[in-house]
């Protein structure tokens, strides 16, 4: 989405960090990293924008030469953690996070967490464009989404550009 003139050849800024890119191509790239795409090495920390990437990366900096595969499936995972959440999303359907509070469960402990801010009685998450205030981050990003037309976390562009 473009307001105004747009070269999709020229540099794009980005409105959150500030940082210029060469061209609309390498923004999309770049634009996954604010939009929660961020593939995390669980060894040093260091994001990337895809799965591809950061095997690459683990298998240069942290000596992984080995995936691990799935005995159900295709799939390939870096480490037994990965590979054991991947096992209880597709296979087994193991739930081992439990909600204290309904009884509700869930196979990851990021999905769990999701779910308890569902229990939260106070609106504390602040839009930063509005006074409305919610009681979930995902509550907060729908908002975003329906009144200040910001795209969706697992949109393929979003409208964070600057002429430069």
């Amino acid at each position: 989405m473009v307001d105004g003139d747009f070269d999709p050849e020229g540099p794009v800024k980005c409105k959150i960090c500030k940082k210029t890119v060469s061209k609309w191509k390498c923004f999309i790239s770049h634009a996954k990293l604010h939009l929660g795409f961020n593939f995390v090495c669980e060894f040093c920390g260091k994001s990337f924008i895809s799965t591809t990437q950061l095997k690459r990366h683990c298998r240069s900096y942290h000596g992984m030469s080995r995936e691990l595969s799935c005995p159900h499936c295709s799939y390939l995972a870096l480490d037994n953690a990965q590979l054991k959440l991947h096992e209880r999303r597709m296979h087994t359907f193991e739930r081992p996070f439990s909600c204290n509070e309904c009884g509700a469960a869930y196979h990851s402990r990021r999905c769990l967490l999701q779910h308890i801010e569902s229990h939260r009685t106070e609106a504390t998450v602040q839009c930063e464009q509005c006074p409305l205030t919610f009681k979930s981050s995902r509550q907060l990003s729908r908002h975003r989404y329906r009144t200040h037309k910001y795209p969706r976390p697992d949109a393929k562009f979003i409208n964070t550009f600057e002429d430069t």
